[in-house]
C-alpha cells in the first residue's frame, strides 16, 4: 500500500497546489471554495477551507487544518462546485465529498455538511475509508438528495502486490439525517 500511495502522491504532485479553489455554479449560493496552505508548502498539511460569496464575503469554515485535493465527480452526478464533490440537501445545506491527505498511506474520505448561509459546519465524519490513488473522480450514486454511495477501498488483498490491484472497493453510504451525518458499508444490496 505504501507504494500505490507514493505513487498517487507523486502523480499528483505536478498540478498540485497549496492554493486552489473550487469554482461553484450560481445556484449553490456559493462563489467558490478555497482550499488555502497558510504556510504556502502543501507538505504542513494546513489547509483551510473557506466559502467565497457572490458578494465578496469569504468566510472560513471552522475545521482542523488539513491537505485537500481536487476530486470532482464523474458524470453521472453533478456536483455544484468543480473540483469538489457538492451537492444540494436543504435549503443552504451542502454535503462535500473531499479527499484529505492521509501520508503515507492512502486519501481518506471525509464528509461535511455545511449551512452555507451561516458558514458553519453541521457535521463532519473524517477518515471513513481510503480512496483510490491516481483518480480524480469520485465515484458515485445518487440514491436520493439525502443518500449518496461512494466507491472506497475496502479491503487490501493479503501477499498482493504493492500496487492499486490489490484494493478492493466497495460501496459505502453517506447519509444526511436532519443535521447529522450517517455512514456505514452498503451490506448486501448492490446499485
Amino acid at each position: 500500500m505504501l507504494l500505490s500511495s507514493l505513487l498517487a502522491t507523486t502523480a499528483r504532485a505536478a498540478d498540485d497546489t497549496p492554493d486552489w479553489t473550487a469554482r461553484c455554479q450560481p445556484s449553490s449560493g456559493l462563489q467558490g471554495i478555497r482550499f488555502h496552505s497558510l504556510s504556502g508548502d502543501l507538505a504542513e498539511d494546513d489547509m483551510t477551507i473557506t466559502l467565497l460569496y457572490p458578494d465578496g464575503q469569504q468566510r472560513q469554515l471552522a475545521l482542523p487544518p488539513g491537505q485537500y485535493h481536487a476530486r470532482g465527480t464523474l458524470e453521472n452526478v453533478r456536483s455544484l462546485c468543480e473540483g469538489v464533490a457538492a451537492f444540494a440537501v436543504g435549503p443552504h445545506r451542502v454535503l462535500m465529498l473531499l479527499s484529505r491527505d492521509d501520508r503515507p498511506g492512502l486519501d481518506q474520505l471525509e464528509a461535511l455538511l455545511v449551512d452555507t448561509r451561516q458558514a458553519r459546519v453541521l457535521a463532519r465524519r473524517s477518515r471513513l475509508g481510503a480512496l483510490k490513488p491516481n483518480e480524480d473522480s469520485f465515484v458515485l450514486l445518487k440514491q436520493s438528495s439525502q443518500r449518496y454511495w461512494v466507491r472506497l477501498v475496502r479491503h487490501i488483498l493479503p501477499g498482493a502486490c504493492d500496487c492499486v490491484a490489490g484494493d478492493i472497493e466497495d460501496w459505502f453510504q453517506l447519509r444526511v439525517s436532519g443535521s447529522r451525518l450517517q455512514a456505514g458499508w452498503v451490506s448486501a444490496a448492490r446499485p
